[in-house]
C-alpha cells in the first residue's frame, strides 16, 4: 500500500532559501574558507546545493568531507543511539568546520559530531541544517544556519528518506 504524503516545502522555495543560506555562509567565512563535513545520507542533496550556492572564493578553498551518521534505522523516530563512521585519517585541527545535516531533530547527531570536531582541534564549528524541529532537542544544539523551522513531523524528500525510499523527491513532504 502506497503511503500518503503532503508537500510541506516546495522545490522552488527550497532553492531560494538554500541560495540565501549560501550567501550568508559566504559572508561569514570569507577569506578564511571552511571545511564542510556533510552528514550522510540525508544531508547530501542539501549540502550539494548549499556548497554550489556559496561564493566562488569560499568554494575554491572549501574542503569537503563526509560522515555517515544514523540514529533512525528503518523507523520514524530517533533511537538516540548515534552511529558515526568517518575517514579515520581526516584532520580538523585549526580548521573552520561547517557541519551540514538535513534535520535537527533531537540534536543527538550534531551534538556528537560537534564534540568530535572540537576534540579533533577544530578552530570553529558551525552547523547548517535544512530543517529544524524547534523544541525537540535533547542537547543544547543551536544551528548556525537554518533553512526552515518545522513542526515535529516525519518528513521525506530532498535527500531525506524512510527506510531508503523517497530521497529523490525535489520537495519536502510529510507522511500522513
Amino acid at each position: 500500500m502506497a503511503e500518503t504524503m503532503v508537500s510541506m516545502i516546495q522545490a522552488q522555495r527550497i532553492r531560494q532559501r538554500v541560495g540565501e543560506l549560501g550567501r550568508e555562509i559566504s559572508n561569514d567565512y570569507g577569506p578564511d574558507g571552511m571545511r564542510a563535513v556533510v552528514v550522510l545520507a540525508g544531508g547530501f542533496m542539501f549540502a550539494s546545493d548549499l556548497l554550489r550556492g556559496v561564493g566562488e572564493d569560499v568554494r575554491l578553498r572549501a574542503q569537503v568531507d563526509f560522515v555517515r551518521a544514523s540514529s533512525y534505522g528503518a523507523g520514524t523516530t530517533s533511537s538516540g543511539d548515534v552511529r558515526i563512521a568517518m575517514d579515520p585519517g581526516a584532520k580538523f585541527e585549526g580548521q573552520h568546520v561547517l557541519l551540514i545535516d538535513d534535520v535537527l531533530d533531537t540534536g543527538e547527531t550534531l551534538w556528537k559530531l560537534y564534540g568530535v570536531m572540537k576534540n579533533a582541534g577544530a578552530r570553529t564549528v558551525r552547523t547548517a541544517v535544512l530543517l529544524h524541529k524547534v523544541g525537540k532537542q535533547r542537547h543544547p544544539v543551536m544551528p548556525s544556519y537554518v533553512g526552515f523551522e518545522i513542526e515535529d513531523v516525519f518528513v521525506v524528500g530532498y535527500g531525506m528518506d524512510k527506510a531508503g525510499r523517497y530521497r529523490g523527491l525535489p520537495d519536502v513532504r510529510r507522511l500522513v
